[in-house]
């Protein structure tokens, strides 16, 4: 199929995606798709205010913008993609004018808003996220055939100096591992008293562990699990990084554990060791949101799926993975290379 004509060589491609962390890591492979069939063409990404400060370390994007302040009118687009159907934007970008509206719509909206639209994939719930992504370039005339496995190479993302963030990691010889324990509520969580388990079972003279979450997550771990703050290897980050500063602890860390949750699609990103704890629920499972990175590795029980973990995220199927399976995976990531 040939590229889609476009007026000129420089077209203006409007990328939106308005969710989460994850949604949004996972469609950065697609707009360096974009760049790489459209040398010439200006990227301008539209996220949520708080996901700004991480959006504009894709280096394959040149602008972003937040969804309060996107005005197709003033943006000329000549082709808007909605990674996340966004109604309100598609509703924007059709009175504006804009030539190409692409997306993945439900209902009326899907005859009303998008000049292409996407249907769903019928396995979609067995297509990782990034897969999904690239099907929306499907009607500018690109058909991704290699799957979501090179991702790596596929993020450009850029960090910050390193070395103004977290200053007493420089210099320390020990592996540096960040812990993202909580999830939000947007996927299962390993109980706290697993990661306590293993942490306290990590050398204090090789491992220096950086516990980190929202304020509210780190209200929830001092209230429940105190103990894994008081190790003496441990500092808590609870709701004092912004994103970009997370962006560049987790370049200057070693390693990153936790759920099926943003910081650790950054760390697979960023090309750290990345274990992502999962359960087997069709929304939540490492096949639709494994982390994929060089060094990514994923836990999950083997079972096809979990109805009663998807209604109530009180996961029972996360919680048969075993503390001694993730101390093994930490232990070999900190030892010496021959």
């Amino acid at each position: 199929m040939p590229l889609h004509a476009f007026p000129t060589d420089t077209p203006h491609f409007v990328a939106v995606r308005t969710d989460r962390i994850g949604d949004l890591l996972c469609t950065l492979p697609a707009l360096t798709v974009l760049r790489q069939n459209w040398p010439r063409c200006r990227i301008t990404l539209v996220v949520r205010a708080p996901l700004a400060p991480l959006a504009s370390l894709a280096a394959q994007v040149d602008a972003v913008l937040t969804s309060e302040s996107a005005d197709f009118r003033q943006l000329r687009a000549d082709c808007a993609i909605f990674f996340h159907a966004d109604a309100v934007l598609a509703k924007a970008a059709k009175a504006a004018g804009v030539p190409m509206r692409i997306g993945t719509f439900r209902g009326l909206a899907r005859f009303l808003l998008p000049t292409h639209n996407v249907p769903r994939a019928a396995n979609h719930t067995r297509m990782h996220e990034i897969e999904q992504t690239m099907r929306l370039l499907e009607p500018l005339g690109i058909t991704y055939q290699q799957g979501p496995f090179n991702a790596a190479d596929l993020y450009r993302l850029k960090t910050a100096d390193r070395t103004q963030v977290l200053p007493a990691w420089v210099g320390d010889a020990r592996f540096k591992l960040l812990l993202q324990p909580l999830t939000g509520g947007s996927a299962p969580a390993w109980p706290l008293e697993r990661y306590l388990e293993v942490v306290k079972q990590l050398d204090p003279s090789r491992f220096l562990v950086v516990v980190h979450g929202s304020a509210t997550e780190g209200e929830q771990i001092r209230t429940q699990c105190p103990a894994l703050l008081s190790l003496p290897h441990v500092v808590a980050e609870l709701g004092t990084l912004t994103l970009a500063q997370l962006a560049a602890v987790i370049g200057l860390a070693d390693g990153v554990l936790g759920a099926s949750t943003g910081p650790v699609h950054l760390g697979a990103a960023l090309g750290r060791h990345t274990l992502a704890l999962h359960g087997p629920g069709r929304g939540f499972s490492p096949v639709r949101w494994g982390p994929m990175g060089r060094q990514a590795e994923v836990l999950c029980i083997d079972r096809p799926t979990c109805e009663d973990c998807r209604r109530t995220r009180d996961c029972h199927c996360i919680r048969e993975i075993v503390s001694s399976q993730v101390l093994e995976r930490l232990q070999a990531w900190a030892e010496p290379r021959a």
